[in-house]
């Protein structure tokens, strides 16, 4: 199943929309970017679903536009999507014909998503990763990578969440007030009233992480 030309020219003009939007003002997305991602994310989809049916070509495309999308989301803080995403491109780039040089990084990407909120094996990622890994880099990586040193509120998985965190992160960042040092707080509060508004209850990393010092 080869990606549409329609879809792959759109695909490339959202991505290009992103990268060049002219008030960006670093190399990361913001909550602007979001309409686009969702777009690209859906286009996408289809074709991740069905890897059996697709080429060698189709799978680096599948692979790459997967990868950009996990990554965009994990900065965002979208970790479903991070991991469904960089999931999708680790078996799109191995189920490919072309070996890997960085298939560890991709493996230990996925693996670490999988487990940002809760415990997983990933056993779905293990069998494809034993394709191209030795059995002791595999076993490593993923020790290394299913280890979680901060504690995020498993409401962030939810879709009452995700049906309104978009909304609400755009309004917080057109009202934030208070920058540099200590802004976290500020911002976390904003988000947690605006959540608890569209009867969402989240709890902040500093909640969840009481012994850590956030500035």
């Amino acid at each position: 199943m080869q990606i549409s030309k329609q879809d792959s020219a759109r695909l490339a003009a959202l991505f290009h929309q992103m990268q060049n939007r002219p008030d960006r003002n670093n190399e990361y997305p913001d909550y602007k970017d979001i309409p686009a991602l969702h777009e690209m994310a859906a286009r996408i989809r289809p074709y991740a679903a069905k890897l059996v049916e697709a080429d060698a070509d189709t799978l680096t495309d599948i692979a790459a536009v997967c990868r950009f999308l996990g990554e965009q989301y994990r900065w965002l803080g979208r970790g479903v999507y991070a991991a469904e995403f960089l999931s999708a491109a680790f078996h799109a780039a191995v189920a490919g014909a072309e070996p890997l040089e960085d298939a560890g990084q991709l493996f230990a990407d996925a693996v670490r998503a999988r487990n940002y909120y809760v415990d997983d094996d990933c056993e779905d990622l293990k069998q494809r990763a034993a394709t191209v890994l030795d059995e002791t880099t595999l076993s490593h990586t993923f020790a290394s990578a299913s280890k979680r040193t901060m504690k995020r509120d498993p409401v962030e998985m939810t879709p009452e969440y995700l049906a309104v965190i978009d909304e609400v992160e755009e309004k917080v960042a057109e009202e934030m007030t208070a920058f540099g040092r200590g802004s976290c707080h500020h911002r976390w509060a904003m988000l947690r009233d605006g959540l608890a508004e569209k009867g969402v209850y989240w709890r902040s990393p500093a909640v969840m992480n009481p012994r850590w010092r956030f500035d």
